[in-house]
């Protein structure tokens, strides 16, 4: 199976899909209406002649390039920055925050085990269950939706509950 394709496939099909999700949405009477704007979605996925700007796209890949090599240096030794970290701290709380720091890192790493084990579940499921269901480009978002599951959800910003809280029928609205 080949993802090269489908991921080509898919980006390739985005705008058109989200065009008729807006449109799907613009027929729901409980879709938030200001966000529902003709071609919102999809310029806020590049599609639809809206031109990115490249100087986000440089800082963007710049910093991802900056963190990539940060992570690697502290990977490739630990020690180095555990030690650097110990010399902050003044020496009778020393032993109590190197076992601290242990902790910490036996419960990253098994955090970050058990991420990864979520990761390859949920995008090997996703993709098994769009293929059966006859889904284009299943191979793909099953690769999409297991990367994503790293990514936290961030919960709705306060602005966004005031106005779904005010859009409620009046009955509701208690």
């Amino acid at each position: 199976m080949q993802f090269g394709p489908q991921v080509n496939t898919l980006v390739v099909r985005l705008p058109g899909l989200l065009d008729q999700l807006a449109a799907w949405l613009s027929q729901s009477p409980s879709a938030p209406r200001s966000s529902m704007r003709p071609g919102r979605l999809c310029r806020l996925a590049g599609g639809a002649g809206y031109r990115r700007p490249r100087p986000r796209i440089r800082e963007l890949v710049l910093n991802m390039i900056l963190l990539l090599i940060g992570a690697l240096f502290l990977a490739a030794d630990p020690g180095v920055y555990r030690r650097g970290a110990l010399l902050l701290v003044p020496h009778p709380q020393r032993p109590a925050f190197a076992d601290a720091l242990d902790d910490v890192g036996v419960q990253l790493r098994l955090w970050l085990r058990a991420e990864f084990t979520l990761m390859i579940t949920m995008g090997l499921l996703v993709g098994i269950g769009l293929w059966i269901a006859g889904v284009p480009s299943a191979a793909a978002l099953g690769l999409l939706s297991g990367l994503s599951e790293f990514i936290p959800i961030s919960a709705r910003s306060p602005r966004c509950c005031r106005r779904s809280a005010s859009a409620r029928p009046p009955a509701m609205a208690r």
